[in-house]
């Protein structure tokens, strides 16, 4: 029989060892990256589900905003005379939903009922309540919604939402400031 020599043996248990010591400090760092991967996709996730929520909830509401008026109407009596009144965390308005022929031919607005935007702070929900209708959440995760009359007639909203837990740090969050102009005429 033929004696081998030492580079014919194969691989020894110490070299197997080595080798396979180097693989798992490998697997270790590739299971970490992606774990790492996965928690920045999912707070970037919950920031853009912020994002919508609170870019949806300010569209909604500059729009109803946009046919309401900061003016006041002659025709109510004294104490009602205005057709928007701002709170702090909340906006209380009414707003066009058509025209009529006045008596002089000219066109006057038809106005909704009361229609009434709130925070409430406890479960975080943005409400929209009109008298006559089913209330209905406008948003979740809403932090801070504080409405302020501006100079001019304008109403500033500032919005705050987020998303997501943030016990397990992959909360979203998305403030904004925006200034609406209501736009009606009473007369």
């Amino acid at each position: 029989m033929k004696n081998r020599t030492r580079s014919e043996k194969g691989l020894t248990l110490v070299e197997v060892a080595v080798a396979l010591s180097i693989l798992a400090i490998g697997g270790l760092f590739v299971t970490r990256a992606l774990v790492s991967s996965e928690g920045a996709a999912q707070a970037d996730a919950s920031k853009a589900r912020a994002l919508r929520s609170g870019d949806a909830c300010l569209r909604i509401l500059g729009q109803e905003l946009s046919q309401s008026s900061t003016e006041i109407d002659p025709a109510l009596p004294p104490d009602e005379r205005q057709r928007l009144w701002v709170e702090p965390s909340a906006i209380r308005f009414q707003k066009v939903v058509g025209y009529r022929q006045g008596s002089d031919g000219s066109l006057v607005p038809e106005w909704s009922s009361m229609i009434t935007w709130t925070l409430n702070p406890g479960t975080g929900d943005l409400w929209r309540n009109q008298v006559g209708e089913p209330s209905r959440v406008m948003a979740r995760g809403v932090q801070r919604f504080d409405v302020a009359a501006a100079p001019g007639g304008a109403v500033t909203v500032d919005l705050e939402c987020r998303a997501g837990a943030a016990n397990r740090g992959t909360e979203g969050r998305h403030a904004q400031v925006v200034r609406f102009m209501p736009r009606n005429r009473l007369r």
